[in-house]
C-alpha cells in the first residue's frame, strides 16, 4: 500500500557503465590501502570538474546497492572540489547561455 516504485532515481539518470564502476572500485581500494588523503590529493581539481561530476553523481541510481564505491568515489572527488575557491558564474553552464552580459 505504502510502497512506490517510481521516482526513486534521478531525472538525469543513465544506465550504469561497468568500466566506470571498476575504475571506482579500483579507486575505492586505493582509499582503503592508502588513505583518503593521499589519493584525493591525485584527482583533478579544477573549477571546470564541478559541475560534470554533480551531473555524474546524480545519474547515480539510488536503489542500485552493488555500485556504492562510485557514489563513494564521486562524493569524495566533490567534497575536494567543493573547497576550491570560484566564482559561480564559472561553473554554471546555464548562465552564460541564458544571460550572455553577465561577468
Amino acid at each position: 500500500a505504502g510502497s512506490s516504485s517510481g521516482g526513486t532515481a534521478f531525472p538525469f539518470q543513465m544506465e550504469r557503465e561497468p568500466q566506470l564502476d571498476a575504475l571506482f572500485r579500483v579507486l575505492y581500494n586505493l582509499c582503503r590501502c592508502r588513505g583518503c588523503k593521499t589519493v584525493v590529493k591525485f584527482f583533478p581539481h579544477e573549477v571546470s570538474d564541478l559541475e560534470p561530476t554533480l551531473m555524474v553523481l546524480q545519474c547515480q541510481d539510488r536503489d542500485d546497492f552493488d555500485s556504492w564505491e562510485s557514489r563513494y568515489s564521486l562524493l569524495l572527488w566533490l567534497s575536494m572540489l567543493c573547497l576550491v575557491p570560484f566564482d559561480i558564474y564559472t561553473i554554471d553552464s546555464t548562465v552564460g547561455a541564458t544571460n550572455p552580459g553577465l561577468g
